[in-house]
């Protein structure tokens, strides 16, 4: 194991280096909160153990908010920051349990507390006496990736001068951050694409590489989409390699880099490794998908679980690895590209949205959704047996039915045929005999 101070697209980075569960355990140590008590350049035992998944149900100081105070009139505000990744797993609903205390309200004057999520507003309550306690449910069209609890304080004091003269009591609220709780409920409360990333993982990550890149160029690339999907957790990710197999077999959401267009097909991924057209040319530039290598990152959902893959296309490109060609237009060399600009994102992975992010031959790599792209010929073959069977099934119905109809009128004809001679056998006989 070795480490050393470099720089990475312009910033200060700490390079480890090493292999196997040491370079895993070192990593795992660095995220420890004991790294602050390293004052030398050799350490012993601060190896960190993965925490554990969070669970559905979170105190608001459990969230980041250690105290929550507003005071003073006017208008008040305090902002605190809540992601799904903080809940352990994604939730498909939220609800508020939000309790505190407040000076009393002077003769004459006015106060309010309103609940924002998101800027929608929750909740909102004349404040009376000197306690607060107030639950609402977030809406399910409200609850995002990533998302902003807002508390404000509207306060008047008699008169309505917020300036007020002196002697003027003050008005104070403080919130219960230990006994005010956010609990969801699992599920997902987005469409399947990046927003649903982290927090599918829960706590684990593992990392499958495939044969449309080398291991080096695997191993870099997931690196850098690691660390990408790392800043967006609320907890340290216990990431894993695993193989491909492996990974595609399992329940788990996982990340899957140098796809190949045979693992694409496999996956039903939404882009499959081949050429394509979107529905409006203005979504990408000219060339791309049809003349022009890409690489592309998808985020979908397979089987009931979340996937990430990265892979690449070229035209006459190898259908196995795709991974001979050489230059910086190569689909090896973009997958690398792409993956180093998420990882450069400011805003981080929340600045992913939809669930394609496809390379240009020139400028930065465009977002687009699965719907954008024309039916591409792998996909339509795949339903083309399907469409066989319904077509036969459908021949069989109406030859169930027709021949139902056949039966039925024939039955009437031969009623018919037995009622009129039997009328006649009546009329030939007048006698009864």
């Amino acid at each position: 194991m070795s480490t050393t101070l470099a720089t990475e697209a312009g910033r200060p980075a700490l390079v480890l280096a090493g292999s196997g569960e040491a370079l895993r355990t070192a990593a795992q140590a660095l995220a420890s909160a004991n790294t602050a008590l390293a004052d030398s350049g050799t350490v012993t035992g601060m190896t960190s153990m993965v925490p554990a998944a969070a669970g559905p149900e979170q105190t608001l100081a459990g969230l980041g908010a250690n105290g929550v105070r507003l005071a003073g009139y006017g208008t008040q505000e305090a902002y605190l920051g809540v992601s799904q990744s903080q809940f352990g797993g994604p939730v498909s609903a939220l609800k508020l349990h939000l309790r505190g205390t407040h000076t009393a309200i002077p003769t004459g004057g006015q106060a309010a507390l309103s609940v924002y999520w998101n800027d929608y507003l929750l909740s909102s309550q004349t404040l009376d006496g000197d306690t607060f306690d107030l639950t609402a449910a977030v809406p399910a069209g409200q609850l995002q990736s990533r998302n902003g609890l807002k508390l404000r304080l509207t306060a008047l004091p008699a008169g309505g001068d917020c300036s007020g003269p002196a002697g003027l009591l003050p008005m104070e609220l403080t919130v219960d951050t230990t006994g005010s709780t956010l609990t969801g409920e699992r599920g997902h409360s987005v469409t399947a694409g990046f927003a649903r990333f982290p927090q599918v993982l829960g706590a684990s990550l593992p990392v499958a590489f495939d044969d449309g890149a080398a291991a080096q160029e695997n191993t870099l690339n997931a690196a850098a989409l690691v660390a990408a999907l790392q800043h967006d957790a609320a907890d340290l990710l216990d990431v894993h390699l695993t193989d491909a197999d492996s990974l595609l077999a399992s329940s788990d959401a996982g990340l899957l880099v140098g796809a190949t267009p045979a693992t694409a097909e496999k996956v039903s991924a939404p882009l499959r490794l081949a050429g394509f057209r979107t529905v409006a040319a203005r979504d990408i530039e000219y060339g791309v998908g049809t003349t022009a290598p890409y690489a592309v990152l998808e985020a979908f959902e397979h089987n009931g679980r979340n996937l990430l893959l990265l892979g690449g296309w070229a035209p006459d490109a190898p259908a196995e690895a795709q991974s001979a060609a050489s230059g910086s237009s190569d689909p090896v060399a973009l997958q690398s590209r792409l993956a180093s600009f998420v990882q450069q994102q400011e805003g981080g992975w929340s600045e992913l949205s939809r669930n394609l992010l496809v390379t240009q031959t020139s400028g930065n790599p465009v977002l687009l959704e699965s719907g954008a792209i024309t039916p591409q010929a792998e996909v339509t073959d795949g339903y083309r047996p399907l469409a066989l069977w319904l077509a036969a099934a459908a021949a069989a119905l109406l030859l169930a039915v027709g021949a139902r109809i056949w039966l039925r009128r024939r039955h009437r004809r031969k009623a018919r045929a037995f009622a009129d001679a039997k009328e006649q056998a009546r009329a030939s006989d007048p006698v009864g005999n």
